[in-house]
C-alpha cells in the first residue's frame, strides 16, 4: 500500500520501464506513474488529487498521448489497402464470371491416379499369364519327348552287339 492508502502497481506489472518522470509521491506529494497507470487503467487511486494537480494531469496526458501513438502505428502497420480489397474483389468476380467447363467438375487427378493403377495392374496380369502360358507349353513338350524317349527304348531291342548273347535265351 502506497502512504495515501491506495494500493502500489510497479512498472512491470505493465510492461513498462521506469522513466525519469517517476515522481516519489512520498517527497512531492504527486502520483508515480505507476499510480498514473493505474488511475488510467481504472484499477488505481481515485481521481481526488488529479483533479486539483495540473502536473500530475500533464504527466497523465502525456501517457495517454504516448499511447494513443502506439496503439496508432500498430493499426497503419496492420491495415489492409482499400485498393488491394478492390482488386481482390475484381478477380473474384472474374473468376466467377468464367464459364465453367463439363470436365472441370470431373476430378481428373483422382481418375487419372485409379486408371493408371488399373492399367498396370492389368499389364502386370496379361505378362504373367502370357509368362505361365509359354512355360505350360515348354512343360507339354518336354513331357512329350520324355514319353517319345521312353518309348524308344522299350521298342528298342538292343544294340547289334548284344544280339549274341540274346539268341542264346530264346
Amino acid at each position: 500500500m502506497s502512504p495515501a492508502g491506495h494500493r502500489s502497481y510497479s512498472f512491470r506489472t505493465f510492461g513498462i520501464r521506469e522513466n525519469k518522470m517517476n515522481i516519489p509521491s512520498s517527497q512531492s506529494g504527486h502520483w508515480t506513474d505507476d499510480e498514473l497507470l493505474a488511475f488510467h487503467y481504472g484499477v488505481g487511486p481515485s481521481g481526488e488529487h488529479l483533479e486539483g494537480c495540473a502536473d500530475c494531469q500533464t504527466r497523465l496526458a502525456a501517457m495517454q498521448l504516448n499511447r494513443e501513438r502506439i496503439e496508432g502505428a500498430a493499426s497503419l502497420a496492420d491495415a489492409v489497402s482499400l485498393e488491394f480489397l478492390a482488386a481482390q474483389r475484381r478477380s473474384i468476380y472474374q473468376s466467377t464470371e468464367k464459364p465453367v467447363r463439363w470436365w472441370s467438375a470431373v476430378p481428373v487427378r483422382r481418375w487419372a491416379a485409379g486408371m493408371a493403377t488399373a492399367g498396370i495392374l492389368g499389364g502386370s496380369v496379361a505378362v504373367y499369364e502370357h509368362n505361365r502360358q509359354v512355360q505350360l507349353i515348354q512343360e507339354r513338350i518336354a513331357d512329350a519327348r520324355l514319353a517319345q524317349e521312353v518309348t524308344m527304348m522299350a521298342d528298342d531291342t538292343g544294340s547289334p552287339a548284344v544280339a549274341p548273347l540274346e539268341g542264346l535265351f530264346e
